[in-house]
C-alpha cells in the first residue's frame, strides 16, 4: 500500500567464514501507480576478500495476484560501492507468482545483472515453492542460478518459516548461495 514501510535483514553464514549480511528499509510511494523505493547494505566476505555495496532499489506490481492466482511484478536496482566511489552494477528481475491453492505458491524470476568491474552480463532465473502447512508455519524452497563466466551453478534452499504476526516472518534456511 502506498504510505507503507517495511525493512527487511537477514543474515547467511558459512563454515568456511563466508558470510552476508543485509539491511533493506523500503517505502512505498505513488508515482502514478504504487512503487516500492528502498535500499540494500550488504556486507559480505567470500574467499577471505570482504565487500561492501549499497543498491538504490525500485519494484512494482503491473499485476496483482487476482482471482486467477496469477501476478508479476518488476524490480530493478543500481549497485554502488562506496569504497570505490562508484556505481559498478544493475539488476533487473521479473518475479512471477501462481497461487495454485490457498496454502501453496509457485514463484519463478527471471531476469539480468550487469557487474561494471569487469563488465559482464549476466542471467538470472529461480523457482521457489511456499506451503503453508499449518497457522503461522510454512516450509520454502528454491532453487536459482547466475549464468555467465565464471559462474558454478544452480544454487538450492531449503528451510522453514515461523510468522508470528501478520508483519513478522522468522526464516531458518539451509543451503548454498551464488558465491559459493
Amino acid at each position: 500500500k502506498v504510505g507503507s514501510c517495511e525493512v527487511e535483514s537477514w543474515n547467511s553464514s558459512a563454515g568456511n567464514g563466508d558470510r552476508i549480511s543485509v539491511f533493506s528499509p523500503a517505502c512505498v510511494i505513488n508515482f502514478g501507480a504504487p512503487v516500492e523505493l528502498g535500499t540494500n547494505l550488504v556486507n559480505a566476505r567470500s574467499d577471505g576478500d570482504g565487500i561492501s555495496t549499497i543498491s538504490l532499489t525500485a519494484k512494482t506490481v503491473p499485476i496483482p495476484i487476482g482471482p486467477s492466482g496469477f501476478g508479476l511484478a518488476l524490480s530493478g536496482a543500481v549497485v554502488y560501492d562506496p569504497f570505490q566511489h562508484a556505481a559498478n552494477g544493475a539488476i533487473f528481475t521479473v518475479p512471477v507468482t501462481f497461487d495454485l491453492s490457498e496454502k501453496l505458491r509457485l514463484n519463478i524470476n527471471v531476469g539480468a545483472q550487469y557487474n561494471a568491474d569487469p563488465a559482464v552480463l549476466f542471467a538470472t532465473g529461480g523457482v521457489g515453492v511456499s506451503w503453508n502447512f499449518a497457522d503461522q508455519w510454512s516450509t520454502i524452497s528454491e532453487v536459482f542460478a547466475i549464468v555467465g563466466p565464471g559462474t558454478t551453478n544452480p544454487r538450492f534452499q531449503s528451510g522453514i518459516r515461523y510468522s508470528p504476526t501478520k508483519n513478522v516472518d522468522w526464516d531458518v534456511i539451509y543451503g548454498r548461495n551464488l558465491t559459493g
